[in-house]
């Protein structure tokens, strides 16, 4: 599962209907490139590039830092680079064989795909760390416990240990018997269940409390599914404003190591 989003390429979010320079349409390429904060379009030929400049398209070189290949990963801080040194207000042309074959913006992260696939990694990892906590023997309990225990000295776990046993009976009981009704740890939040995780030492020292912000902030972001290249106000230059994408790109590679490190965890335990 976690192939389709970690090695996600360029080839999976650019545009292929293309916007071709035409001699007989400026006015209408002029507005177009306009409303689009973009000052280039392939020619026909799909092997040329023309440049806005000004009120008119002049012929332009396809330099490097307008060129991407369609399998460049999404998630490689090579690719940020080309649209950064590039100008990421701009479209990289995607080519293959030395053939333009579409369009990549920056705006383009933006994309169902690319929220779609986290959310079902995400959901995933959720998953595996039920099942690993389980083949280490820990319980619901033994989880209460820890938040009791770390409660002493955490607001946070006090407040969520108060949550999980009220100090009304009959509230007590009402969350006893809701977990009673689900599988183990299915009750419990995601937060809950990653410091538990760490607190236990199972896996690497990566697996930490740095490591564990960088898994909350792409969970957050598929929950509130917000964009990753978004437009400033105020007349600023660069027009896009692409530091959230780059904070994303740094989080979900984290995000990357830790799953594939509990999956393969998980595995060799249920080799043995």
């Amino acid at each position: 599962m976690i192939d389709n989003i970690k090695y996600a390429t360029i080839s999976d979010i650019y545009v292929k209907d293309l916007m071709f320079y035409n001699e007989n349409d400026i006015p209408n390429l002029i507005k177009f490139c306009k409303n689009n904060n973009i000052t280039c379009l392939p020619g026909r030929d799909r092997k040329s590039c023309y440049k806005l400049i000004g009120h008119e398209f002049k012929s332009a070189k396809l330099s490097p830092d307008l060129v991407c290949n369609p399998t460049d990963l999404l998630f490689d801080s090579k690719t940020l680079d080309k649209f950064k040194s590039g100008n990421h207000d701009e479209v990289l042309f995607v080519i293959e064989k030395k053939t333009i074959k579409g369009v990549v913006h920056v705006t383009d992260y933006n994309n169902s795909f690319i929220n779609f696939e986290t959310y079902k990694l995400v959901y995933q990892f959720e998953n595996l760390i039920r099942k690993y906590l389980i083949k280490k023997n820990e319980t619901n309990d033994s989880l209460i416990s820890w938040m009791k225990e770390e409660g002493q000295n955490n607001s946070h776990f006090e407040k969520r240990y108060k949550e999980c046993m009220p100090d009304d009976y009959s509230k007590k009981e009402m969350e006893k018997n809701r977990r009673l009704n689900f599988n183990p740890f299915q009750t419990f939040f995601l937060n809950d269940l990653l410091y538990f995780l760490i607190s236990k030492n199972y896996l690497s020292s990566k697996f930490n409390v740095n490591s564990v912000e960088s898994i909350k902030i792409v969970r957050n972001w598929v929950a509130h599914n917000k964009d990753l290249a978004h437009l400033k106000f105020g007349g600023q230059f660069p027009i896009y404003q692409i530091k959230e994408l780059e904070r994303f790109v740094k989080h979900i590679n984290i995000f990357f190591e830790r799953y594939e490190e509990l999956d393969f965890s998980l595995k060799e335990m249920c080799l043995k």
